[in-house]
């Protein structure tokens, strides 16, 4: 696959940064509940 990894990071800060904080904050909640202890949040 060839495509820039680093505008796809760029567009996902974006797109978090233009949510309702409330919204945000339920994303985060309903992605806390999902993960394992193992998981990073940082690839």
């Amino acid at each position: 696959m060839n495509y820039d990894d680093g505008r796809r990071k760029s567009f996902f800060c974006i797109a978090v940064n233009l949510l309702d904080l409330q919204d945000l904050k339920s994303v985060m909640e309903q992605t806390e509940d999902k993960r394992k202890p193992d998981d990073s949040l940082i690839t």
